[in-house]
Order: structure tokens, then C-alpha cells, then sequence
């Protein structure tokens, strides 16, 4: 497959070689897409008459006589639109085509006067708009023109050997392609400070009381697939979850993670401020990445691929592939293909250990108690063999490899690990056998880095 981007203007190569921000970040989904509605991208991408006689888009300079026989128009589908922590991002693709004629008959262009002729012109354009500390918009396009001065584009009668005289026009088609992405800081509302001193007790409660009840599980449970040894180092494991827990409940209720929000906020102002004072090229590029560090290689892949299944006449017209795409993420040192510049995967060292003891995980565990594991099919119960275990999905190792965990610092795989990474559950005997296969995972990862 060919990769169209060989052929894009400076201005959109540029997009794909531009470093990012990194950023501690939270993911979920967001509706009502707003990019194609922006004032700002209409004026500058889809208004067609930009690319009329007059417009600070035309090609081809004067125009002759009035613009008649509008057709086709520009388009803005959204690739992704989700939260970054507290920056609602939306990424876009411009794909599209504006054709007119420009008539003039009536003035005396006649076969005497009359010669058909081609033209063909391109030009590229980047621009931004910015509300400091609040949003920041920004697009790149390319965009080619042909004119073209048919041969029975003249007014009757017929002579100089042409075919019969269809009045006197030119014919215009311009083709435009390109990205943009929008981002607006959006922060929590905070609530009243006695509100906030009866949620941090009541999250406390709930971190100390049910994870040191999850490690009295996992201490009491015997392993049948652990010897004697492994099966005493689980009941030390289990102490340790327990005083984390506990720590952790103390931790809640004195306001460190109101704390930890509070820097969160903090962070993702700096990054919009880094936004509204960069480049187009730039933002573009610093957007994508904040969104690949959360959906990873995989995810933008799949959101591609959902938009081309969707779009494929555009996409076509568009002259965008996932090749394309791939030059963004490999580019800027993804996880994909080799694995010999990262460092071996340690739970301990970049996710922190178990981490079922935060509310994310108890709000998992008690939506898991008494329903069927969804791996095995058994009941899970409290106490039991099957008792229901906070799960990560991706599992946190394949989620370092090969989703952008080894891209981010230990404090933002931990902050995943305990709160967006835990997904529903599974029984902790399912967990225990899936926890064997991927300790296998993780030392091919280290031997054979495939």
C-alpha cells in the first residue's frame, strides 16, 4: 500500500515529526462532536467560497464572468473525541470537493476568440485559534485546483473545427484534504468543603475496610497451582495489600487525592498554555500523542480503521491509509515493532504492585459479587476460590508493551493502574491461571523483545 504522505505539503510533513507533552492522563469517551461546528474551522476549512474567484483559497487569479453550477463540499469526520484528564480533545479528518463554473457567456467569446486550455495549482495552509487557558483549535490542509476551459466552452456559432458550443464557462474543481483536532480545558466542579470531608470518610472507609478485606481473601485462599512456599509468600503479599490499604485510607481521608487532583488541574493547564503558544504543526502533533498515550498504537489503529469501514469513499478520496497514521505513532518511538529500547516489565517498579485496594476497584469487586465469572463461568463469592477479583484490560503487562504504558512515568501507570486501566472482574482462580500465562508473556517480552 502506498503512503499517500509522501505527497503532503511541508506544512502537514511537519505535523508528523513535532515532539509532545507528556501527560498523567484519563480516558473516556465524549459525545456531541463539535470540531465540523467550530466558527474558527468553518471560516478557515469548509467554507466553499474560500476556494471561489475572490477567495484567499483560489488558485488562478481574475476569474471570468459569474460563479454557477456549485457542487460537492468539505467534510469534517471525527477520528477520536475523548477526555485527557481534564482536556476534552477531538481529532478530525478534512476530506472533500468543491466544483463551480464560472459563466460568461454573452460577452463576445465566440470560436474566433475561443482556445481550450488546462490549469493546474496546489498550495497548504496551517492556522490555530487560541482562547489562553481555556481552548485552543487548530487545523492543516492541502488543497489542489484544476481549471479547466473545455472545448465547446464557447457561445454559438460553431466554427474552428470545435464540437458544438455549450456556452461560454470555465470549469473549476478543487480537491482538499488535511487534519485538525480542538481542545478545551473543562475542570470538575468542586464540592463544598463539609461535602468533600463526608466523601474523602466515606472513600476512606471504603479503601481501608474493603482492601484489607481483599488481602484477608487472598491471605486465606489457598493456591492449588503455588507450592507450600508460594502459597506463604501469598499470605505475605496479602499483609503487605492489607497495610497499603490501610495507609491508603488514611491517605483519603487527610485530602491527599483532592491533592492529587488539585496537581492534576495544575498539570493540564500547563499543557493547554503549551498549547495556545505553539505552532499549528505542533499542536497537532502534541494532540495526537496526548491521545496515543491513552488509546495506545492499537487504539488509534482501530479508530482509524472504524472511520475508513465507515467512510470508504472518502477515505479513498482523502488519500489517507493506516500507513499514514503509522508514520504519526512510529515516528515518535511507539510501542510497536521492537521492544529493545524499553525496559523489562516489573509490576512492582512501574505499576506499583497490587492495586485492588482503591474505590475504582472496590465499585468493580462489588459489581462482580454474584454474577458469573465472565472467563470461567463460576459464581463469584467473597472468601471463596471464586472470589471476585478487580481486572485489568488490557492485563497491565500487554498495557506496557503494547498500548504506551512504557511511555509513561510511574506515577501515570500507577494512577491508571488503580483507577481507568480496572475493568470489571474475574474470579481469583481465572486471575491466578491468567497471571501464570502472562508471566510467560513478559519473559519472552525480556528474551526475545517479539
Amino acid at each position: 500500500m502506498k503512503n499517500p504522505f509522501k505527497k503532503l505539503s511541508g506544512s502537514l510533513k511537519k505535523v508528523l515529526g513535532i515532539s509532545t507533552l507528556a501527560a498523567a492522563v484519563l480516558l473516556s469517551p465524549v459525545a456531541n462532536a463539535e470540531l465540523a461546528n467550530d466558527p474558527f474551522i468553518r471560516d478557515g476549512v469548509t467554507n466553499r467560497k474560500n476556494f471561489e474567484p475572490g477567495g484567499k483559497y483560489h488558485l488562478f487569479g481574475s476569474a471570468r464572468g459569474t460563479v454557477t453550477n456549485r457542487g460537492g463540499q468539505i467534510n469534517i469526520d471525527t477520528l477520536n473525541h475523548l477526555k485527557v484528564g481534564n482536556l476534552d480533545i477531538e481529532q478530525g479528518i478534512i476530506h472533500g470537493e468543491i466544483t463551480y463554473h464560472t459563466n460568461f457567456s454573452g460577452q463576445g467569446h465566440t470560436w474566433e476568440v475561443h482556445s481550450p486550455f488546462d490549469e493546474h495549482a496546489s498550495r497548504s495552509k496551517s492556522d490555530k485559534n487560541d482562547i489562553i487557558g481555556v481552548s485552543s483549535t487548530a487545523y492543516s490542509i492541502e488543497w489542489t485546483g484544476d481549471l479547466k476551459h473545455p472545448a465547446d466552452g464557447y457561445d454559438a456559432p460553431i466554427g474552428g473545427g470545435y464540437p458544438n458550443p455549450t456556452g461560454a464557462r470555465d470549469e473549476y474543481t478543487y480537491k482538499v484534504k488535511g487534519i485538525a483536532d480542538s481542545v478545551d480545558i473543562v475542570l470538575p466542579e468542586q464540592p463544598a468543603f463539609w461535602q468533600r470531608m463526608k466523601n474523602r470518610w466515606g472513600n476512606a472507609k471504603d479503601i481501608a475496610v474493603g482492601g484489607m478485606t481483599d488481602a484477608f481473601e487472598q491471605g486465606l485462599t489457598h493456591n492449588p497451582n503455588l507450592s507450600r512456599a508460594g502459597n506463604a509468600a501469598e499470605v505475605g503479599n496479602a499483609v503487605i495489600n492489607g497495610l497499603g490499604s490501610a495507609i491508603g485510607g488514611g491517605w483519603e481521608l487527610l485530602g491527599g487525592n483532592d491533592a492529587i487532583e488539585g496537581a492534576k488541574a495544575t498539570r493540564d493547564g500547563i499543557i493547554m498554555l503549551g498549547l495556545n503558544y505553539s505552532t499549528p504543526e505542533a499542536q497537532l502533533a502534541e494532540v495526537n500523542l496526548l491521545v496515543q498515550s491513552k488509546l495506545g498504537y492499537d487504539g488509534l489503529k482501530e479508530s482509524y480503521a472504524r472511520w475508513e469501514a465507515e467512510n470508504p469513499n472518502a477515505a479513498q478520496f482523502a488519500g489517507l491509509t493506516w500507513n499514514a497514521l503509522e508514520n504519526w505513532v512510529t515516528k515518535k518511538g511507539n510501542t510497536t515493532g521492537s521492544y529493545s529500547n524499553i525496559e523489562p516489565y516489573n509490576r512492582q517498579k512501574h505499576y506499583g504492585g497490587s492495586q485492588t485496594n482503591s474505590s475504582a476497584a472496590q465499585a468493580a469487586r462489588q459489581a462482580g459479587e454474584g454474577k458469573p465469572c465472565p472467563t470461567c463461568g463460576q459464581t463469584q463469592v467473597s472468601g471463596t476460590s471464586t472470589a471476585p477479583s478487580p481486572q485489568h484490560e488490557p492485563p497491565l503487562v500487554k498495557h506496557y508493551y503494547e498500548h504506551g504504558g512504557s511511555q509513561m512515568t510511574p506515577a501515570q501507570r500507577k494512577e491508571y493502574a488503580k483507577n481507568e486501566g480496572i475493568n470489571g472482574t474475574q474470579c481469583l482462580t481465572c486471575q491466578r491461571k491468567e497471571g501464570g500465562k502472562l508471566s510467560q508473556y513478559a519473559k519472552n517480552k525480556k528474551k526475545g523483545n517479539k
